[in-house]
């Protein structure tokens, strides 16, 4: 039997503009999915809520009771037909990682990061994690990642990201998953193979008019 997936998007109310398209080309290009999921906060401080969408997409269980739950971001497009297969490579998740090189550990953000998911496991992370939008995650990996959270410093999912002030949901994720799940992942390493990504990523903060030609041309509206 297939596994149940569902598309996972947290938005607010600054996106809006943004994940009306999203929703469009979800509808346009995606099959086999059950459904979208939407979670809509709006948080009046701008760092709590870069916080608490993170925490939102780190417990999407709550949410949903999928097998698997393919999180985007709802300044996102997807320009292509796509369906929960196209997102994985022998029958599993694909999670693409680059290995920390010199250009990486030039980047202070990345390095932000690296630091981040440092403390969290208590060692060295071999990758960063966080390369492209969706990523495909079952729900027993973020299940599995509360418990560890739990196991390992005392704090919920919920409140370690506040604790410290700085976090990488897809980065925790993606070593969690390649500490404690790795057989359950087709690991690509983007040195060596780093096919053409199936969305089209906008910043948010852009207006929408700015990339209106680009968005209309994805979803073949004139």
């Amino acid at each position: 039997m297939n596994p149940v997936v569902d598309i996972f998007i947290r938005t607010y109310s600054r996106d809006a503009e943004y994940h009306r398209y999203c929703m469009q080309s979800i509808a346009k290009f995606c099959k086999g999915f059950r459904q979208t999921v939407v979670v809509h906060r709006d948080d009046a401080n701008q760092k709590i809520g870069y916080l608490a969408q993170q925490v939102t997409k780190l417990t999407a269980y709550k949410h949903t009771d999928a097998d698997i739950v393919l999180i985007t971001d709802s300044d996102t497009l997807v320009h292509e037909p796509v369906t929960p297969e196209s997102f994985m490579r022998e029958g599993k998740p694909i999670w693409m990682v680059t290995p920390w090189n010199d250009e990486l550990r030039a980047h202070e953000g990345l390095m932000t990061w690296y630091r981040v998911m440092q403390e969290f496991f208590g060692e060295d992370p071999p990758y960063e994690m966080m390369r492209r939008h969706p990523f495909m995650i079952p729900v027993k990996v973020l299940e599995g990642l509360r418990d560890f959270c739990w196991q390992r410093h005392g704090r919920t999912i919920e409140e370690y990201p506040f604790d410290k002030g700085a976090f990488s949901e897809f980065n925790v994720i993606g070593m969690y998953a390649w500490l404690h799940h790795r057989d359950d992942f087709y690991w690509m390493n983007s040195e060596e193979e780093c096919p053409p990504p199936k969305l089209t990523q906008f910043w948010s903060w852009d207006p929408v008019e700015k990339n209106l030609p680009a968005i209309k041309k994805i979803l073949g509206q004139p």
